[in-house]
């Protein structure tokens, strides 16, 4: 689903580190509190990854699932992220 189209932060897009991750912040004023696992897809999103070396990357993280178990929880978040407007195609 990614391949081609692998969603990108809009602009306007604040991030500050937490303790719980990463605070996503838009200019109207929703907002995101990301896990250390989330705040990882969204770096590596920021650094215009592809999907398999985000999963990679995840797979690699202490106490990480394996590839088959991350896959799905990858794509649910890409979804949730796109349907909160804080990505696009």
């Amino acid at each position: 689903m990614w391949d081609s189209d692998l969603p990108r932060p809009v602009d306007g897009v604040v991030e500050q580190d937490v303790d719980e991750g990463l605070l996503l912040l838009k200019e109207n004023g929703e907002y995101l509190v990301l896990n250390h696992t989330g705040a990882t897809v969204w770096r590596a999103l920021s650094n215009a990854q592809n999907v398999d070396e985000i999963e990679v990357e995840l797979t690699r993280m202490k106490n990480a699932p394996s590839r088959t178990e991350i896959e799905p929880l990858v794509e649910k978040f890409l979804v949730k992220l796109r349907e909160s407007g804080f990505t696009k195609a």
